[in-house]
């Protein structure tokens, strides 16, 4: 081979080379720029995953800290009920001392007679001081105008206020005065709260 066809041979062949390399460059390049895409695609995936698990993590923690606080209310709100419920029941055997104690007790039985319908006789069973208020002709009286037969029956023992029963026994009516106050607990509930805490009731 002359010379000249071995550096034109050279040179093509250097051409050749130099295309494939510049070739391979631009595609190792271009590969390069995709893989680029991709992994920003995934890092941004992957930051907006983090950035979405962080906001509900927080989410739930708020939530969580709401709930708490909540709970704490309410046991606090269920501790201050609980000590106005103390007192009260407290300064029951106060009451019968009160000048309108022994009216009460009448607005007690007929409740309590209201309570026990269709009953021809009813017993009536009260606490000491309320015995010596509802004596037989008053009770006598207050059974004519509320239609039924009204005999007193033994005193309570410990207890306030009225029981009134049928004569077998089988329906009881109890409106003494800490049944009373169990009753309505659950009914002022709300009120005594908000008396509490300032609000109107």
């Amino acid at each position: 081979m002359t010379v000249t066809l071995r550096k034109i041979v050279m040179a093509e062949a250097q051409s050749q080379a130099q295309k494939t390399l510049d070739e391979a460059r631009a595609q190792a390049a271009k590969m390069r720029q995709q893989a680029e895409g991709e992994a920003e695609k995934h890092r941004s995936a992957i930051l907006q995953h983090a950035r979405d698990k962080a906001a509900a993590l927080r989410a739930g923690a708020q939530a969580t800290a709401q709930m708490e606080a909540q709970k704490l209310k309410l046991r606090r709100r269920e501790r201050l009920l609980e000590q106005i419920y103390v007192q009260a029941e407290e300064q029951l055997p106060s009451l019968p001392e009160r000048e309108d104690y022994p009216e009460r007790m009448f607005s007690l039985v007929r409740e309590a007679v209201q309570s026990l319908p269709e009953a021809a006789t009813l017993l009536v069973r009260t606490d000491v001081a309320t015995v010596k208020a509802l004596s037989p002709a008053k009770l006598a009286a207050l059974g004519r105008e509320l239609g039924v037969e009204l005999r007193a029956g033994e005193s309570l023992d410990s207890r306030l206020g009225v029981l009134v029963m049928t004569e077998d026994g089988r329906r009881t009516y109890d409106n003494t005065l800490a049944a009373r106050l169990e009753r309505l607990r659950d009914i002022l509930r709300t009120s005594v709260y908000r008396i509490l805490m300032g609000e109107e009731a």
